[in-house]
């Protein structure tokens, strides 16, 4: 007699790689490692799959959702503050696309950015971006929003902001610079900035 849905049977190694997803701690998913193979040591029995997902709920309900959570630790200070040095020289890289008499102001304004804690609390957030020691993603999002409100001399295209800012054309920050940011206390915070500076400009 076949087995029913409930009663399929769910190897360590499908369960583990179901944990990772949902899970991003390797602590958590070592402890379920060793809870499952004393599991088994000490009862010989199998897993079902409705037994797995109840006990699991129970144990590590803060863990599961239906979005991942981020339960990596908080960057330290030196992690933030050479990400905030390393962001500067990035963004730098851009004073030549503002009118000579605004570029003082330029750098101003990206000072009173980085000193935002809504940008500080995500600066060093910088997940899977390759070769990086900040989040390049949310700076080029504010770049973009610089770029909107005509802080350059003239709107620059995204493929050729990257090519300014990466040196190709064909990189994943491209897209983040025809992407504003997401996060609404920050894209505020920024934008009083912008606005602030703009009223300088028109002095």
């Amino acid at each position: 007699m076949a087995k029913s849905k409930e009663e399929t049977v769910i190897p360590v190694e499908w369960l583990l790689a179901y944990c990772d997803k949902w899970i991003d701690n390797a602590h958590v998913v070592e402890t379920i490692s060793h809870m499952l193979t004393q599991f088994f040591i000490e009862t010989g029995a199998p897993l079902y799959a409705s037994q797995v997902n109840d006990e699991l709920h129970k144990k590590y309900l803060n863990c599961f959702s239906g979005k991942k959570k981020n339960t990596k630790p908080p960057k330290n200070e030196k992690d933030i503050s050479l990400a905030l040095i390393d962001a500067k020289k990035y963004v730098e890289k851009l004073k030549d696309q503002v009118w000579q008499a605004s570029r003082d102001n330029y750098l101003k304004m990206w000072d009173e950015i980085f000193q935002l804690e809504e940008l500080q609390s995500l600066i060093a957030e910088y997940g899977n971006q390759r070769h990086t020691t900040f989040n390049r993603y949310i700076v080029c999002n504010i770049i973009y929003m610089l770029n909107l409100n005509r802080i350059f001399k003239k709107q620059i295209p995204a493929a050729h902001l990257a090519l300014l800012l990466e040196n190709s054309k064909d990189c994943s920050q491209s897209k983040q610079l025809g992407r504003t940011v997401e996060d609404m206390d920050l894209k505020n915070a920024v934008m009083n900035i912008i606005n602030k500076y703009k009223e300088l400009k028109k002095r």
